[in-house]
C-alpha cells in the first residue's frame, strides 16, 4: 500500500501542497473579509483643499453572478439592482457619486458577484481515497459555471476578472498518463487502483485549475490558500473610464475584489457590512490582500444616492390629505417632479428641479410642499400653490407602510396577474399610493380611494420597480 501511495505522489506531487479540506481551524475566523485593490493605467484620485477626494461620477454596469452548487436563498434572488443599492452609498463615502441621467460620467463600474467553488466537502488525501475505495469524481466533473466563460456583462463584452491578479502563471503542469504503461494486471487490485489515481488525477487538476481561477479573482497569492478551500461569497468591482468602455480594449483604472467564508454568514446580511468596510480602498491600491474584521451589529450605510437604483417607495409619495400624488419624473433631459392632482389627474404639473444632482427621494412633509432629496444629501421644497421653489420645509414627510391585509387583497383582486406595490398611503389611510407593474415594463402609479371603492390612475413610473 505505502508503494502504491508513493507513486500516486509522483504522479500528482503538487497535492500535497494542499491543505486538508477539514483543516478549517486554520483559516481566519468567519467574520473577516479579504480585500483586495489596485489602481491601473496611471490612475490617481485628486484631493481637494479641506483633504477630501474630488468627486467621481459613475454609472453601473452588470457583469456576472456566479450561482453556488447549492441553493442559497440569502443569493440566488438578488438582482443587479439589489447590489447596487448597497455598493452606492459605500462608493458615496469616497466621493464617487451616480451621474445624472443627462450627464456623462467619469466611470463605468461593473458589477459582479456570487459565490466560488472549493473543495469543501472533499478530501484531497490519496490514500484515505484509495484505502477506502470511494468512489472517484462523484459529480465532479471540474466544471464551474461561469468560471470558464468570464463574459460579465451578458452580452458581446468581455471583461476578464483575472488580468490583474498577483497570480502571474498557471500553477499546475499539464501531464499525461497513457494507462498502457502503466502494470496491467487484468482484474488485479493494482490495476483497478492505479486507474482510479488517474481519474483522480485529472479531477484533481481541474479543482487546481478552478481553484487557480478563484484565487486569480480574488486577489490570493495561491490556490491552495487556506480560506479559498471553503465556499467565498464575493463581490468584484471593475471601474473603466467610461470614455473607451465601449471600445474593444476598455481602459481599467481600479479594481476592487471583496470576500468573505460562507460559513455561519447570509450574502444579503453581510453585503452592507462587507462594502461599507471595504470602501476605504475603492480607488486606492491595497497593496496585496488585506482582512478586516467585519464589525457586529447593525451597519447603517445611509441614504441611497443613485437615481438609477431609488426605491419605488422614495420615487413617489402621496400628500398627507390624499389630494395630491407626486412622483420623480424626466423631461427632455430634466430631473423634475410630477404633481397630479387624485380629483382632477388630467392636470398634471411639471417642475424641473432647480438644483445639481440626482433626485433620490420624493416626500410631503405637508399638504402644500414636495421635499425632493438629492444624491449630495441637500434637499429641495416645491410650493404646490405657488409653484416656486425653496429650501427644504420642515417636517418629516409621509412613508411608506404596511396596508391592512384586507386593502391588499381588496388590490390583488383589482388588478388580477400583476404586482402591485403600496408605496403609502394619506394621515387618514383612505386614500393609497400603489404601483401596478406587469412582467418588467415600469408600473403605472394608482390611488385606491377605499371609501369609494375606486381607483384612480395618475401617471406612469420612469422605471421598473
Amino acid at each position: 500500500m505505502r508503494r502504491i501511495f508513493q507513486a500516486l505522489v509522483l504522479l500528482c506531487p503538487w497535492l500535497l501542497a494542499l491543505p486538508s479540506a477539514g483543516a478549517e481551524d486554520a483559516a481566519p475566523a468567519e467574520q473577516v473579509e479579504a480585500i483586495f485593490s489596485k489602481t491601473s493605467n496611471g490612475y490617481k484620485r485628486t484631493l481637494l483643499p479641506d483633504g477630501s477626494f474630488r468627486p467621481e461620477t459613475y454609472r453601473f454596469a452588470k457583469g456576472e453572478f456566479w450561482g453556488g452548487e447549492i441553493a442559497d436563498p440569502s443569493m440566488d434572488y438578488l438582482t443587479i439592482d439589489d447590489i447596487a443599492r448597497v455598493v452606492a452609498p459605500a462608493l458615496a463615502k469616497q466621493n464617487y457619486n451616480a451621474a445624472p441621467p443627462a450627464d456623462a460620467s467619469d466611470l463605468l463600474i461593473v458589477i459582479n458577484w456570487g459565490t466560488t467553488a472549493a473543495p469543501e466537502h472533499r478530501t484531497m488525501d490519496l490514500a484515505y481515497e484509495l484505502v477506502e475505495g470511494a468512489e472517484l469524481g462523484a459529480g465532479m466533473d471540474g466544471h464551474v459555471d461561469g468560471l470558464q466563460e468570464r463574459r460579465l456583462d451578458g452580452g458581446g463584452s468581455t471583461w476578464d476578472l483575472g488580468d490583474s491578479s498577483p497570480l502571474d502563471a498557471a500553477i499546475v503542469p499539464d501531464r499525461s498518463v497513457r494507462l498502457s504503461t502503466l502494470p496491467a494486471a487484468q482484474g488485479s487490485r493494482l490495476d483497478l487502483m492505479v486507474q482510479e489515481s488517474v481519474q483522480l488525477q485529472a479531477q484533481n487538476d481541474a479543482w487546481a485549475r478552478t481553484g487557480q481561477d478563484s484565487a486569480r479573482m480574488l486577489g490570493y497569492l495561491h490556490f491552495t490558500d487556506a480560506e479559498l478551500q471553503r465556499y467565498r461569497y464575493f463581490v468584484v468591482l471593475l471601474a473603466y473610464d467610461r470614455r473607451t468602455a465601449a471600445g474593444k480594449h476598455p481602459r481599467l483604472l481600479w479594481e476592487a475584489r471583496l470576500s468573505i467564508s460562507e460559513h455561519r454568514n447570509q450574502f444579503d446580511k453581510r453585503l452592507p457590512a462587507m462594502a461599507w468596510n471595504a470602501s476605504a480602498y475603492f480607488g486606492q491600491d491595497s497593496h496585496g490582500l488585506v482582512h478586516t474584521p467585519i464589525p457586529e451589529g447593525r451597519v447603517e450605510i445611509g441614504e441611497l444616492r443613485s437615481l438609477e437604483f431609488t426605491n419605488a417607495s422614495d420615487a413617489a409619495s402621496v400628500a398627507p390629505n390624499g389630494e395630491r400624488v407626486a412622483y420623480l419624473r424626466t423631461k427632455r433631459g430634466s430631473n423634475g417632479i410630477a404633481v397630479v392632482g387624485v380629483d382632477n389627474p388630467e392636470g398634471v404639473l411639471f417642475a424641473e428641479i432647480p438644483a445639481r444632482g440626482s433626485p433620490v427621494r420624493v416626500q410631503w412633509p405637508d399638504a402644500q410642499h414636495v421635499r425632493v432629496t438629492l444624491s449630495s444629501g441637500e434637499s429641495v421644497a416645491f410650493d404646490v400653490g405657488a409653484k416656486t421653489w425653496s429650501q427644504s420645509a420642515e417636517g418629516p414627510g409621509q412613508g411608506a407602510w404596511a396596508a391592512p391585509d384586507s386593502v391588499a387583497s381588496e388590490l390583488a383582486a383589482k388588478f388580477p396577474h400583476r404586482k402591485v406595490t403600496i408605496l403609502g398611503g394619506d394621515a387618514a389611510r383612505n386614500r393609497y399610493l400603489v404601483a401596478v407593474a406587469r412582467g418588467s415594463s415600469p408600473p403605472r402609479y394608482y390611488v385606491y380611494d377605499t371609501a369609494a371603492d375606486l381607483v384612480i390612475d395618475v401617471g406612469r413610473s420612469e422605471g421598473p420597480l
